[in-house]
């Protein structure tokens, strides 16, 4: 099991997201919870990629354009560092 470390720009962009809609929190949750358990799950579809941010990261799926953007460092196997969370494309898409 990981330990998840929310960074603050995520927790920001977190709140903006889920104040009006619990449906989209709650998937949100789900979605942490397996990164928690286990980060490489296949409903995850976690991959590497670059943000447009952070640079070289992971994605995990949450919805079909919704996407977590995390790490680990190699040091600390069992932390997740959860930066960011937005679009897949378009121009809210968190990659770059």
């Amino acid at each position: 099991m990981f330990k998840l470390n929310f960074k603050e720009y995520f927790l920001k962009k977190y709140v903006k997201l889920t104040k009006c809609d619990q449906k989209l929190d709650d998937k949100i949750r789900k979605t942490l919870n397996k990164l928690k358990d286990n980060p490489k799950d296949s409903s995850l579809y976690s991959h590497q990629v670059i943000s447009k941010q952070f640079g070289k990261l992971w994605s995990s799926k949450v919805t079909g354009d919704l996407r977590i953007i995390w790490t680990y460092n190699d040091d600390q196997v069992f932390v997740l560092d959860i930066f960011d969370i937005g679009g897949h494309e378009g121009g809210k898409s968190v990659y770059k």
